[in-house]
């Protein structure tokens, strides 16, 4: 194994399908997905075409509404008729119990307050969680996605999946380049997050070199037109700035 390879080898050991940065290399295979589909869905006949991978969420309640709006927007051209609109299944998997109800999947479509009809509106939002286990096939699955290894024949997808990220030289190599791209991002984050500090303070630094200016021309005027010292302390300007001024009027000028 190359050092490039080496340096990333443990971590890459110590990650879970649950985590982030696995999850989004792991589900972007067919078979893993399909099979993760099937499963969570209970819809054995799924077939997957393409795959976009989301990043960690935060605010997930209202994350899930907006991203049923992305998804039906990007998959309908502008003028489909109403009834042509595409059907959003939103699914979601956490490591808490989202409602706190001890159940390990929820299903939510939207309801009449007034008499609890269902509405159907071609969304339907599901949370599953791995705290939970139900000893049903859809938990059995979830359990495996907080475990580092895996070996289970009835999900053999997501076995081999995970096999290959982590020992096959070139799943790790795809898992390592990964690692390093977030890496990259997180270094030229943090050098941009210094770099807008420096520009910060340099404009504060102008900026009050400006204000002082503004403030010492004020104070020579001021002289000029025979204020005292006591007078001008007393409009809020400092002693250094009135120094400052004293030096720049003519000694004709000062009374």
């Amino acid at each position: 194994m190359s050092l490039d390879l080496q340096q990333y080898h443990d971590q890459i050991q110590a990650l879970r399908p649950m985590d982030d940065v696995f999850f989004e290399v792991l589900i972007q295979q067919p078979g893993v997905c399909e099979e993760m589909l099937r499963v969570l869905l209970d819809c054995p006949d799924l077939i997957v075409l393409d795959i976009h991978a989301q990043h960690s969420i935060r605010n997930l309640l209202k994350r899930v509404r907006y991203n049923e709006a992305c998804v039906t927007t990007q998959a309908t051209d502008p003028g489909t008729d109403f009834e042509n609109i595409p059907t959003v299944y939103s699914l979601y998997i956490s490591d808490f119990d989202i409602f706190k109800k001890g159940k390990t999947i929820y299903h939510i479509r939207k309801s009449v307050i007034e008499t609890d009809q269902t509405v159907d509106d071609g969304t339907l939002e599901i949370y599953a969680n791995t705290i939970v286990n139900d000893k049903s096939t859809i938990a059995e699955y979830l359990q495996l996605l907080k475990k580092t290894a895996i070996d289970n024949p009835k999900f053999p997808h997501l076995t081999e999946g995970v096999k290959y990220l982590k020992n096959e030289r070139r799943g790790v190599e795809k898992m390592s380049g990964f690692l390093a791209e977030l890496l990259e991002k997180e270094v030229q984050k943090e050098v941009k997050k210094e770099l807008q500090k420096e520009v910060q303070k340099e404009l504060q630094k102008e900026l009050q070199k400006k204000c002082n200016e503004i403030a010492i021309s004020k104070i020579c005027k001021m002289i000029e037109l025979g204020y005292s010292k006591e007078d001008i302390l007393k409009l809020g300007y400092t002693n250094a700035e009135y120094d400052l001024a004293l030096e720049k009027v003519s000694p004709k000028n000062v009374l």
